[in-house]
């Protein structure tokens, strides 16, 4: 199902109550006890996007306040190695993901890999997301990105190439309502310069549709959907 489709709703309930607190943060001592948990999920979009979105709020729910999994997540998309890793000791009760594909035996989950595409979410206590930035390699050292944003009453933005998008009519449409001149803010190569924007479609579906991650994104800005 591409970005511009409605996402159906809602979401597996993925994990049951356990009695015993898990206490140890460590990748394959929660792997262990998530896999133990997990129920069969329904099936809300594309196959990689249900594997990623089933394990992360499976992690959200099981793992302790003011903890963090340091060692990444590992999850097997169609040959394509992605993980991620979490930490709830910020402040406020939030919780940062940081998900990237392209992993590398042996290199460090927070070193540059090339080609590699990366997602960062906080969301809040309640498991609803507030905010999320997708980076998406498109080639020569250029980096997409994408930001999100939920504030106040439930009002969200995303910014894409200096432009701001709101949802309007449901959470499959998402139209400019800001737009800025000729240079694309997200759009940097790996030294952090901006690159031109002449003549370039500053499309958010398009941007979405891009990236490994994009349709994950776009499931996490919708209205009520949380982990």
């Amino acid at each position: 199902m591409t970005i511009g489709k409605l996402i159906a709703r809602p979401l597996a309930k993925g994990v049951s109550e356990i009695a015993q607190p898990l206490i140890h943060t460590g990748t394959e001592a929660a792997e262990k006890a998530v896999i133990q948990t997990v129920k069969q999920p329904s099936k809300v979009f594309s196959e990689s996007s249900q594997k990623l979105l089933n394990k992360i709020s499976a992690y959200f729910k099981r793992i302790p306040a003011d903890s963090k999994v340091s060692n990444p997540i590992k999850i097997n998309l169609e040959g394509n190695s992605a993980g991620f890793t979490m930490d709830k000791t910020l402040s406020g009760g939030r919780t940062k993901v940081v998900l990237k594909d392209m992993l590398e035996e042996g290199k460090d989950f927070s070193a540059r890999v090339p080609r590699q595409s990366s997602l960062q979410l906080i969301f809040d206590k309640n498991g609803q997301l507030v905010n999320g930035d997708l980076c998406t390699h498109l080639g020569f050292g250029i980096s997409d990105h994408v930001a999100f944003e939920r504030a106040g009453k439930n009002i969200r933005r995303m910014t894409y190439g200096g432009t701001s998008y709101m949802p309007v009519g449901g959470d499959a449409h998402w139209v400019p309502v800001a737009q800025t001149q000729s240079t694309h803010a997200s759009m940097r190569d790996v030294r952090g310069y901006l690159w031109s924007d002449a003549g370039r479609n500053n499309n958010l579906a398009d941007a979405l549709e891009r990236s490994p991650f994009g349709e994950l994104l776009m499931h996490l800005a919708e209205l009520k959907t949380s982990l």
